[in-house]
Formats: C-alpha cells, sequence, structure tokens
C-alpha cells in the first residue's frame, strides 16, 4: 500500500497511532509514549541526512547543519548543534522526551490532521488531540497490516515504525491484526535495517524499559 502524497512524519504516524483514533487519548504511559517520540524524532534527522548515529560508540553527532523541511525538525536539530559535547543517544532520548509529545501534537495541529480540545472537570482539566479524521489515524496501522498480510517488503519509515512499536510496546495495537507469520515477516524487515537506525531503536527500547522499571520502585 503506497504512502499518501501528503505523507506524514515518522513522529507524527507513531503519535496517531500511540492515540485513540475517536477520542485522541493516549494508548502508552507517559514514559513510552515520550521516549518513543523522541526516537522517532531523531529518526527523522537521521533519515534526512542531519545526524549520523554511531552504532559501536552509541552516540548521535550532527553532519549537516542544513534545515530540514518542517519547522519541528529543524528545531530538534538546533537542540543538537547547541549541545555538541553531548552525544549519547540515551541522553537525547531523554531529553527529547520531555517536549516530545507537545512538539509532535502542535506539527500536527499546524497539518490539520489533529485539533486540540479541553477535557474534564475543572479541577483536572487534560488537553487532547483527537484527529480530524479517523482515518489519518488508522492508516499506518492498515498500511502495515497490508504488507504484513501479503509478505511484502516495506519502506525505511514503516520498518522504523514497527521497531518503535515494539520497542514501546505499541506493536500490540498497530500489530493487533497481523498473524504470527505476518509479525515474523515484519520483525525480519526491521532486522534488515541499516545498523545505525538498528541501533537507535535498541537504545529506545533499552531507555524505555529502563523508565518502566524505575516507575515499578
Amino acid at each position: 500500500m503506497m504512502r499518501p502524497t501528503s505523507s506524514l512524519w515518522l513522529a507524527d504516524e507513531f503519535y496517531l497511532s500511540a492515540h485513540r483514533d475517536y477520542d485522541g487519548r493516549p494508548r502508552l504511559n507517559d514514559a513510552a509514549m515520550s521516549l518513543g517520540l523522541a526516537g522517532a524524532l531523531l529518526a527523522e534527522l537521521a533519515m534526512h541526512r542531519r545526524i549520523r548515529v554511531d552504532p559501536q560508540a552509541l552516540e548521535v553527532s550532527v553532519i549537516s547543519a542544513e534545515p530540514p523541511p518542517d519547522a519541528t525538525a529543524h528545531a530538534i536539530l538546533d537542540q543538537l548543534l547547541g549541545e555538541p559535547s553531548i552525544r549519547a543517544i540515551s541522553t537525547w532520548l531523554r531529553y527529547l522526551a520531555r517536549s516530545a509529545e507537545e512538539r509532535v501534537a502542535e506539527r500536527l495541529v499546524r497539518s490539520r490532521v489533529v485539533r486540540q480540545v479541553t477535557t474534564g472537570p475543572m479541577w483536572r482539566k487534560i488537553t487532547l488531540h483527537p484527529p480530524m479524521d479517523a482515518n489519518d489515524a488508522m492508516f499506518p496501522a492498515v498500511r502495515v497490516t497490508g504488507l504484513a498480510v501479503r509478505g511484502l517488503p516495506i519502506e525505511l519509515p514503516d520498518a522504523l515504525l514497527v521497531g518503535l512499536a515494539a520497542a514501546t510496546g505499541l506493536d500490540r495495537f498497530l500489530l493487533q491484526d497481523v498473524d504470527a507469520t505476518g509479525r515474523q515477516h515484519l520483525r525480519a524487515e526491521v532486522d534488515r535495517l541499516p545498523r545505525p537506525l538498528w541501533c537507535l531503536l535498541v537504545e529506545t527500547k533499552a531507555v524505555v524499559g529502563a523508565a518502566v522499571l524505575n516507575r515499578r520502585r
């Protein structure tokens, strides 16, 4: 299944998949959500050849200061440029996670993919971002499911989305209609990712696991 012509960025698709399509409520805990989005934001810069991921040192470094074609990605790149001495992937994941959900939600609002609503009693208001069209939120899962069922090769962004879903626990929603054979196919596709991007997924999973463990102590 082809991507729509107005293709969303990786973090946008992770965000939509990680929130319920009918009311915008999260499907993941706070740590998994924010760290998964942080991993997606770093992956966006890697795919656009603005940063390099060193799988041996587990570090990221800026290789091009040319602004990416998106304001949010540009802002993330500026943050990395501003702290050249900080290179550990895990450190950047934790740092970017602090604002990742807000940044991606704002990008989706600008793109008119989601809307902002405030709900709840006066003493406990919360802000949600349900999609303008539920089909936008469901499309990533439908697309990935179709590829898995037919055993087709998947594009780099889809492999990263599947890998991030596995790293955060989102796969139980993203792949809920995929059988064991299809899941095995998708795992094989993720394993074929370039080593730097595969390493970024592994680091994201490790940081998510550490965050969940710390919450239980």
